[in-house]
């Protein structure tokens, strides 16, 4: 008979159970004069949870070497590997057996693997962690960037037996931060060409001012002399017939009126600043019309068109309006209906245009 060797679990009367490894041989008893079994127990219950707990803490370092979306490997001090987690060996396209014991030397680049193999020597050295960036190509060619850690892995004593190193894919990131940058950059250059048209723009209505101010004096200088003339040659006493009368009367009125566009024209860096005010005074809305009449009634005529102009009566006599802002209108409609109308004319009929 051979000796044996077993594990038992007894439960003690208080409840409690205890592990015991037990060994069993034969030995010869002189006093039967045959062989007995001898069995001698070892109490091995904490030994048994302390083996429990490390294989306990060995699964749950395995699940999350195994399961990290990181590459994980350790090597020893002359820089073959020891260890590799699954995304290690899927992004280079290998299977354990090929990187187990082996330097890396057939799937990273020799610069790559050099400079690698620098910063391994210096953090078992130096006893340090070091953490850098670097781009890797993959099993496919594919050249991905990383965030690098490497740390010293230390045995029971505390010396140095290893180097340990995680490697965080940030190519997905660096391609963002890319992006942002590039977006930036174009957010700025369209705010510079912004501002560079707004610049342009104030350049534009500056010298759209100095234009008007110097038209100013070119346009209102020769129609003051024309208004000018036509108040003396009014003022001529029984020289003039009516109709010479009539005719240097419509030129002066008609001077004024272009004089008030020319007005309004030059007023426009008033309206673009919202600074023109509307004025109240009193309006002959008669001589107004009649202003229109003489103005425009010559043209119509010329062109052909039938040309009537009335007042619809009663109304009062004068008005308390803008008679220059009123004007301007009235003889912005005319000039259109003069324009757009090629024969005949433009007449209302029971509220409806025919």
């Amino acid at each position: 008979m051979r000796s044996a060797t077993s594990e038992t679990t007894l439960e003690r009367a208080d409840g409690s159970v205890r592990t015991y490894i037990t060994q069993k041989f034969p030995i010869f008893d002189p006093v039967r004069g045959e062989q007995i079994i001898c069995a001698i127990s070892t109490y091995i219950t904490e030994q048994k949870r302390v083996e429990e707990a490390l294989a306990e803490s060995e699964q749950r370092s395995h699940a999350f070497f195994e399961n990290s979306p990181s590459m994980m490997n350790m090597k020893d001090t002359d820089h073959a590997i020891t260890f590799a987690n699954a995304h290690y060996l899927e992004f280079y396209g290998m299977a354990d057996d090929d990187t187990i014991s082996a330097r890396p030397v057939n799937y990273i680049d020799p610069e790559t693997l050099a400079k690698f193999e620098t910063i391994d020597r210096e953090v078992v050295v130096k006893d340090i962690v070091r953490q850098f960036e670097a781009q890797m190509r993959s099993g496919d060619g594919e050249v991905h960037d990383f965030v690098v850690t490497k740390f010293p892995v230390h045995d029971a004593d505390g010396e140095s037996i290893g180097i340990g190193g995680i490697n965080t894919d940030v190519t997905e990131l660096r391609k963002s931060e890319s992006e942002l940058r590039r977006a930036k950059d174009e957010a700025e250059t369209a705010a510079r060409m912004f501002e560079l048209a707004a610049k342009k723009a104030q350049i534009s209505d500056l010298a759209k001012s100095e234009f008007l101010a110097s038209m100013s004096h070119e346009l209102r200088t020769p129609l003051s002399g024309i208004i000018g003339m036509a108040n003396l040659l009014l003022d001529t006493d029984g020289s003039l017939d009516e109709e010479q009368q009539h005719k240097i009367g419509t030129i002066h009125s008609s001077g004024q009126a272009l004089l008030t566009i020319l007005n309004d024209v030059l007023d426009i860096s008033k309206i673009e600043d919202g600074e023109l005010q509307i004025e109240n005074r009193d309006c002959s809305v008669a001589a107004l019309m009649n202003a229109v009449e003489n103005l425009w009634k010559p043209q119509a005529v010329a062109k052909g068109l039938n040309w009537k102009c009335r007042v619809k009566t009663p109304i009062a006599p004068v008005i308390l309006s803008d008679d220059a802002r009123i004007r301007q209108i009235i003889f912005n409609l005319v000039s259109n209906a003069i324009k757009f109308t090629a024969t005949g004319a433009r007449r209302r009929t029971r509220g409806k245009p025919v």
